[in-house]
């Protein structure tokens, strides 16, 4: 029998769409794990206490079974070695690495995706472009692709990979801070726009912003790496990239945007486009 375990702070259709999916029994992540573990999340007045979630969940009427998980649910869990569903999402991975080790543990993703095909006004390629298509080129931007699938950007699903020497250093994908719960609270300031809008108005963090971060957090030079991104640097980002040190940078969809591309020339960056086909 599967259980679904999940820290569910708002309802949206992503989640009722993993609910319908699985059905049987629920378990909400409880308070006393989300103040020991996640003390962050208890500061956002928005999100719904774990009796009204309790509630709510059970409203839906999809469940047979909705009960709180404390620490007792979650030895009985491990011992028995439960099958265990969670949202693909980061208090579901560090919940699972501590708490599920003897479990097998299956994620899925919960966020919502606009189903508009907007890459297809975005292929415009600079007449002075290299093109790539070898398989190395590929298999990193692969790495891209999946790292975008974690964000929770409805309207936009975006991973870079900072790649130094053949070797991964760093991958990030769009994400909300102080957690991307944030952005089903509060609404994004992006929706108010079409795609190439206002691009300097968003209140995301970067894929690209988020590999600078993460080496200047550990003391890692940038400098000479690589970045593959499956959607081209806005202009944000292109100083990011060209103040790091970055020495080429790989796209797959996207168009050149004026500003990012006089960015990446002046500092000469060499730009890719990996074509999969």
């Amino acid at each position: 029998m599967n259980h679904l375990v999940a820290y569910v702070p708002v309802l949206h259709e992503g989640y009722a769409k993993l609910f319908k999916k699985h059905g049987g029994t629920i378990y909400l992540v409880g308070p006393e794990f989300v103040s020991e573990e996640f003390p962050r999340l208890i500061r956002d007045l928005r999100q719904l206490s774990v009796s009204d979630m309790v509630r709510a969940v059970q409203g839906l009427e999809i469940f047979e079974h909705v009960e709180v998980l404390t620490k007792e649910v979650m030895e009985k869990l491990q011992k028995e070695k439960a099958t265990i569903i969670m949202p693909d999402e980061e208090i579901s991975h560090e919940l699972a690495s501590k708490y599920f080790s003897d479990c097998p543990v299956t994620y899925e993703n919960v966020f919502l995706r606009w189903d508009k095909p907007i890459t297809l006004r975005e292929t415009v390629v600079a007449p002075d472009c290299v093109i790539s298509t070898k398989e190395l080129d590929k298999k990193f931007m692969q790495i891209a692709k999946n790292e975008a699938q974690k964000s929770a950007d409805w309207w936009r699903q975006i991973g870079s990979v900072a790649v130094s020497e053949g070797k991964v250093l760093y991958t990030g994908h769009i994400k909300y801070l102080p957690t991307d719960y944030n952005l089903f609270a509060a609404g994004n300031p992006r929706d108010n726009f079409d795609a190439g809008e206002h691009s300097e108005i968003y209140t995301s963090l970067h894929s690209e912003a988020s590999i600078v971060a993460q080496a200047a957090r550990d003391g890692v030079s940038l400098k000479g790496a690589e970045v593959y991104a499956t959607t081209f640097p806005c202009a944000n980002c292109a100083r990011l990239l060209a103040e790091a040190g970055v020495v080429k940078v790989y796209y797959k969809d996207g168009y050149s945007m004026l500003d990012a591309e006089d960015i990446f020339k002046a500092y000469k960056i060499e730009v890719v486009l990996v074509q999969e086909s």
